[in-house]
Formats: C-alpha cells, sequence, structure tokens
C-alpha cells in the first residue's frame, strides 16, 4: 500500500525550524507551500517516483522496441493489399473513357450459354488520329490459361502472338471498319461471349486499340488504351488499376514517431545528463538495429517483384527474377494482352532502404520467329554491366542460343516459366551489344533453327 506524505510531522518540524530561526509566519507557510507542491507534482508523474532506476528505464526501452522489431515486417500489408489488389475486380473500373472515343452498347441478349453482345464505336478525335489494331478479348486475372480455349466464337490470328491469359473473340462487322476508324467515322460490330467468363470476377471482357497519328504528327497521343466493357452494368470503361504503388513512407513515419516520443520522454523526465545519454544512445541503436533487421529479414524475390510492379503498366505479370549478386537483380515481365502484349526487363538494386527500380524497357511481342531480340543498356544504371540482350523463345526444338561476341561463341540463358514458356537472355560486363551481335537458336544436333538478324533473300 502507498505511504502518504505525513504532513501534520512535517508541520511540527518547521515549527521547530521557525522557533530556532526565528522566521516570520509568512515565510514558514511559504516553505510548506513549496514542499507540498514539490510532493504533489512527484505523485504526478510516476517517471520521478522514488526508486526508479536506470534498468527500469532501459527495461521499458527494450520492451517497446522488441514490440517495435515485431511490428515493423507486418507494416508493409499495406503494400502487400495494394500488390494482391494489382487487377482485383474493384480495381479494374474506372468511371472515365478515353477521350477520343464513344461507345453505345446496342445490344446485350442472353443466347444459350452466353450473351450476344451489338456495340457501336465512334472515333470523336480530330485529325489526324485513328483508332486501330482493334481487338475484342477475355483476360483471365487469376492466372487460368486461356490459350488452349476453342469454340466458334474463338478468334484464331496467323501468325501473331497472342497473350496467354488473352483469349479473342471473332467479331462480326455489321457498319463502317473495325480494323482502322478514321476520325469523324464510327463503326458497329457484333460478337458473342460465354457466360462463364462475364459472371466470373476472375475474368474481364476487354475492348484494346491504337490511337495512331496519322502523317507527320510530332506531338503526343495515348498510343495503347484498354476499356472494360462490364455487360452486367451495360456499361464501358478505361481499364484501371488503382494506386498500386507502395507506401513506403508509412512504415518510416510510424518508426519516427515512435523514437521521438520516446527521446521526448528520456529528455523530459530523467534528471541526469549521464543517463539521458545512455538512453538516447540505446534508443538510437535499437532503432537503427530494427531498421537493418527488417530489410535482411524480408524475402528478396518477394521485394523485387513488389517494386517491379509499382511501374505503372497495365496488366503486368513478373515472371522471373535473376539474382545477380546480393545487391543487383533483373526482373522479366510480360504486360499488355490480346496480340498487343509486352515483354520487358528492369534493373533493381538494393540500398540502404531495400530494393530500387533503376531502369528497364520492354517491347511489343509481335511475332513468332527471330527470337524476339531486344536490347537494354545498362550502361548507366549498372557498375557492372554494359548491356543486356533478351527475347521470348517460341521454337520448341531450340535447346541453345548462342551469341557470337567479338568472334567468341556464348551461351546465353535459357529461362523456363509458367508451364513450358520461354525466354532467353545474355549479360555483357563490357561489351557494347547494341550493335545486333548475331544469335543463334539451335537444335540438338547443332542445326541452326533461328537466328538473328534474320537471313536476307538475295
Amino acid at each position: 500500500m502507498k505511504k502518504q506524505p505525513d504532513f501534520h510531522e512535517l508541520d511540527e518540524t518547521l515549527k521547530s525550524v521557525d522557533k530556532e530561526s526565528q522566521w516570520a509566519e509568512e515565510g514558514r507557510n511559504k516553505v510548506k507551500q513549496r514542499i507540498f507542491h514539490d510532493l504533489e507534482k512527484k505523485e504526478r508523474f510516476f517517471f520521478s517516483k522514488k526508486g526508479t532506476s536506470l534498468k527500469y528505464y532501459l527495461s521499458l526501452t527494450a520492451a517497446a522496441f522488441l514490440l517495435f522489431i515485431l511490428l515493423v515486417p507486418v507494416l508493409p500489408f499495406f503494400d502487400h493489399a495494394q500488390e494482391s489488389g494489382r487487377g482485383d475486380a474493384a480495381q479494374r473500373y474506372s468511371d472515365e473513357i478515353e477521350g477520343g472515343f464513344y461507345f453505345n452498347l446496342q445490344r446485350i441478349e442472353e443466347q444459350g450459354d452466353g450473351y450476344a453482345v451489338t456495340l457501336f464505336i465512334e472515333n470523336t478525335n480530330e485529325e489526324p488520329f485513328n483508332i486501330q489494331d482493334n481487338e475484342i478479348f477475355i483476360k483471365s486475372f487469376d492466372k487460368s490459361r486461356l490459350d488452349e480455349v476453342d469454340g466458334e466464337w474463338v478468334k484464331h490470328p496467323e501468325d501473331q502472338y497472342v497473350d496467354t491469359f488473352s483469349v479473342l473473340i471473332e467479331v462480326d462487322v455489321l457498319e463502317g471498319s473495325f480494323e482502322v476508324v478514321e476520325p469523324g467515322e464510327n463503326t458497329t460490330i457484333s460478337f458473342f461471349v460465354p457466360k462463364e467468363y462475364i459472371d466470373n470476377n476472375n475474368f474481364e471482357l476487354m475492348y484494346q486499340s491504337k490511337v495512331i497519328p496519322s502523317g507527320n504528327y510530332r506531338g503526343n497521343w495515348p498510343g495503347v488504351t484498354y476499356h472494360v466493357i462490364d455487360l452486367h452494368r451495360e456499361n464501358i470503361a478505361l481499364y484501371d488499376e488503382g494506386d498500386h504503388n507502395s507506401n513506403v513512407l508509412v512504415p518510416y513515419l510510424l518508426s519516427i514517431f515512435i523514437i521521438t516520443g520516446l527521446l521526448f520522454v528520456t529528455w523530459k523526465y530523467s534528471n541526469s545528463t549521464k543517463r539521458k545519454t545512455i538512453l538516447s544512445a540505446t534508443i538510437i541503436t535499437l532503432a537503427i538495429i530494427s531498421h537493418f533487421t527488417n530489410i535482411a529479414l524480408k524475402d528478396d524475390i518477394v521485394e523485387i517483384k513488389k517494386e517491379t510492379n509499382q511501374t505503372t503498366l497495365p496488366m503486368m505479370d513478373v515472371v522471373h527474377v535473376e539474382m545477380l549478386s546480393n545487391n543487383e537483380a533483373l526482373a522479366f515481365y510480360e504486360h499488355g494482352g490480346g496480340t498487343i502484349s509486352y515483354f520487358g526487363r528492369n534493373m533493381l538494386q538494393k540500398n540502404l532502404f531495400g530494393w530500387r527500380n533503376i531502369g528497364g524497357s520492354s517491347y511489343q511481342i509481335t511475332q513468332r520467329d527471330n527470337l524476339h531480340w531486344g536490347f537494354s543498356n545498362l550502361s548507366y544504371s549498372s557498375p557492372n554491366f554494359d548491356s543486356l540482350i533478351s527475347g521470348r523463345l517460341f521454337n520448341d526444338e531450340v535447346v541453345e542460343v548462342i551469341v557470337v561476341v567479338n568472334n567468341q561463341e556464348e551461351k546465353a540463358k535459357i529461362v523456363e516459366y509458367r508451364d513450358g514458356e520461354r525466354f532467353w537472355f545474355y549479360l555483357s560486363e563490357v561489351e557494347d551489344l547494341s550493335n545486333s551481335v548475331p544469335v543463334y537458336g539451335v537444335n540438338e544436333n547443332g542445326d541452326i533453327l533461328e537466328q538473328y538478324p534474320p537471313e536476307r533473300d538475295n
């Protein structure tokens, strides 16, 4: 039980002092009030209680930072929630359409196991923008492969690559031209789509096109546009993944708040300068240790994919991460859908704050030959590598890719991903590979099946 101050005993002591020193009554009362004030203040703040030792403060600080170390790895939940939300149904749909387009869903009619749809599209752009490379397709967002889906409603384009997670829809043109819609012109199309894809949130019905200027236009233009066709809402709007940039400030702001609070408590309620110094140094040291512990405990592959997914490219899928060192990596990815799909790569480096994207490039996959050669200049972003060449590999008989550098044959690395899909890449530390170095795809007998640059007919 807490011992209360004996005010009577204090008063008698002061009277005795008063008699010996012959203080005035007023002076004695002032001393009493000052002592009572100090006692009340001491009761008010538990930090100043008698018996509070350095060990107590160290224990309090250690407990706070143990909680901090446990909490910080959970803070990227905000990133994880965003990352897992990339492509979620609630985030694939905006309230706008691309400028220069006008749509009208003229008919949505149930027919057997699907819907018959009639769509009116108008190009309201002023000169010189054409809407071309139009296509309707279904896109899978749960990694369900659609490349083997077949039926009368499916379109199979010749000599064109179709994204693994897309299936093109056969379109009947009722009016105008669907291939190219010129400014001020319009087209009306009809198509059929099965209910199983419309009634499942893991799929979206998409309209894809390119807005391309004609002539020698020098300004900016939208390029590839993606619209979601929502048959249940009878609406069409721009595809939108929402903001998928990770909020890296959240854990750091919370860390600063905790550290500042502990330092404030230490300096305000500790009377010893030595104790203040020791506690402050302890807090800062623990903060630094907890930061680097958190960075070290994170899975590099997960963090690299998360960082790559911050790139504002639609329908991105990181297909492979190649660790070049403890602090450097390459991330290979695909993005887009239908026949307008891209293959790309990013270089990433790890610093005191984790993995950071320092640059990359991508190119459209247009045909199934010539090894899909693509070049990336790494000399401006990496201290260890000069350049990278890579590409998709579709010929199943190719078992080895050979790159000829300074008349020396070098083997490129072949990577298999998903279920049988492949790509190749070759990294150069010092040689510039931009001058179209010869690349050959050979079979198990050593015969050349693919090559870049391609042979020219005489």
